[in-house]
């Protein structure tokens, strides 16, 4: 990545004024700089890196803000004017090598979760009561574990 480091937030900020800045940038690469996507790539990137580190500290409760956070950039960068100039192509590559960083990390993750919530269910019936009678020769449907509240929403 290159020494562009500006937080989230100037980035999102920086559509506001992004013509002044492009107005007074002079040469190709100083308007590639100020253009606002850049910025809001930087910033992506950025977003991205936490997400990584968090999902590799096992810090699960940080994905949901960041999550919201990367789909606000997106949005906002899907808006703004077409990027000029073969000076973005480094940017876009870091941007792309660390989404697919991401998602093969969140596709592990997923996969883990599905392996454990299938060991569980496993577990629990093998565990289950299906053949055990009460006192009167009725089969009784009283589960010994309870099924699981697994969280699926990612």
């Amino acid at each position: 990545m290159t020494d562009r480091n500006i937080s989230c937030a100037s980035a999102q900020d920086g559509a506001a004024g992004g013509q002044d800045a492009l107005d007074e940038a002079g040469t190709p690469e100083e308007q590639v700089e100020a253009h606002p996507g850049v910025r809001m790539i930087d910033a992506l990137s950025a977003v991205l890196t936490r997400e990584i580190a968090a999902i590799e500290a096992r810090e699960f409760e940080a994905l949901e803000a960041l999550f919201e956070e990367k789909s606000a950039l997106v949005e906002k960068l899907e808006q703004e004017p077409p990027i000029p100039g073969e000076a973005l192509r480094a940017p876009l590559e870091d941007l792309g090598a660390l989404a697919r960083r991401d998602s093969a990390l969140l596709e592990r993750m997923i996969d883990a979760t599905r392996s454990v919530q299938q060991e569980v269910t496993r577990i629990r019936d093998r565990h289950h009561t299906a053949g055990v009678y009460g006192s009167e020769g009725k089969k009784r449907e009283v589960s010994v574990a309870r099924k699981p509240r697994l969280d699926t929403s990612y």
